[in-house]
């Protein structure tokens, strides 16, 4: 850490991030995936209308991305947003197991795996620093 003054400036930056974070905000639980345009879907299958409401045919993660110019069913959407503000709180303050825990209780389990990802990169100089620190070391 002595060695590298970026470094140094960084990790004081995402201590900073993390301690001046807002707690994060939980969504309301929710009962399934994407459940709104799920039963959309569904309905446009059953009546033979594939492109219902301009709601995506397919409920994979990537459609709304993919499917240019349809969306997910509105209440969806909020949900979708107001989990994705809440991960973002979680990961910017550090709590990397509550962002876990939110995505397995919206039914998003690779959202978890991605975040649980982020746990394979270890540094050991700034995991050592990071421990002297704690413990009030210099």
């Amino acid at each position: 850490m002595n060695s590298s003054p970026l470094l140094s400036e960084l990790v004081v930056v995402r201590e900073w991030l993390q301690d001046t974070a807002p707690p994060p905000p939980h969504p309301e639980a929710t009962t399934g995936y994407w459940k709104f345009t799920k039963h959309n879907v569904l309905q446009g299958i059953r009546s033979g209308n594939a492109y219902r409401d301009g709601l995506v045919k397919e409920l994979d993660p990537d459609a709304p991305n993919r499917e240019q110019g349809r969306a997910l069913a509105s209440d969806d959407a909020s949900y979708e947003k107001s989990l994705l503000q809440a991960l973002y709180a979680c990961v910017r303050a550090g709590r990397l197991d509550e962002a876990v825990d939110l995505c397995r209780r919206a039914h998003q389990p690779w959202r978890a795996a991605s975040i649980l990802g982020s746990r394979l990169f270890k540094w050991p100089a700034i995991c050592e620093f990071n421990k002297c620190r704690l413990q009030g070391w210099r």
